[in-house]
């Protein structure tokens, strides 16, 4: 730790001040300050790429997985392509209780 007797002037204090705050700054407020991003627009951000990965995930799921009946792959495909968002989330809801169990 830096004593304040061995500090010689003003812009050493100032700096020693402005690095102990910014040590003490959550990570969220770290991200703020480098992307210049505030609580909406990182709001916002997190809701988009939910939006756009969840479909994604699920067709992979669906994809991966057998289902109980034939045809069940292919209608759970067709509903997360026409409706991504409601789609994705009536699988994880619903769909996944159709799928085979491999163990």
């Amino acid at each position: 730790m830096v004593e304040f007797d061995q500090i010689k002037n003003c812009k050493e204090i100032t700096y020693t001040l402005y690095l102990f705050t910014v040590a003490k700054l959550t990570i969220k407020y770290r991200i703020m300050m480098v992307f210049g991003l505030g609580g909406a627009e990182l709001t916002i951000l997190f809701l988009v790429i939910s939006v756009l990965l969840l479909p994604v995930i699920a067709l992979i799921d669906v994809v991966r997985n057998d289902f109980q009946r034939d045809n069940d792959k292919i209608i759970w495909v067709l509903i997360i392509l026409f409706l991504p968002f409601l789609g994705s989330m009536a699988y994880f809801f619903v769909g996944v209780n159709q799928k085979v169990n491999r163990g």
